[in-house]
């Protein structure tokens, strides 16, 4: 009778642990960080001001990753390093969100970039005319 009941609580412990388990879930940090380049790209900050904007956005990426694991309750993991049948949820558009890169705001800033690249190019050119 003590055997079953021991068997019985080990039963409901494991239940409870696999239920409790955090889920997996995924993040392409490398698209958050080219959109954070392309949003500095199209400030024309000085070297000394983007190495202090780049700072500030690893601090505040961090904070906001550690909020996102928090509210899913689950392990986020690099998406490149994740090798798996199944799919798991992705959490890079909320971590832009939360850092405030809205689709319109990073479509405006990719315009930026395009036209100074632009304007870099006809400057090039008429350089060696």
């Amino acid at each position: 009778l003590v055997l079953a009941a021991l068997a019985a609580a080990a039963f409901f412990m494991l239940q409870r642990q696999i239920k409790e388990a955090p889920a997996f879930a995924v993040l392409n940090l490398n698209k958050v960080v080219q959109v954070n380049e392309t949003i500095l790209a199209s400030k024309g900050l000085k070297p000394e001001e983007l190495a202090v904007e780049a700072k500030i956005f690893a601090r505040r990426m961090k904070t906001e990753i550690e909020n996102l694991q928090k509210e899913c309750n689950c392990s986020l993991l690099v998406s490149s390093a994740v090798i798996s049948p199944t799919k798991l949820p992705d959490y890079t558009e909320p971590l832009l969100q939360k850092l405030g890169f809205t689709t319109d705001k990073i479509a405006k800033a990719e315009i930026l970039v395009a036209e100074r690249m632009k304007a870099l190019q006809s400057d090039f050119s008429k350089a060696f005319k």
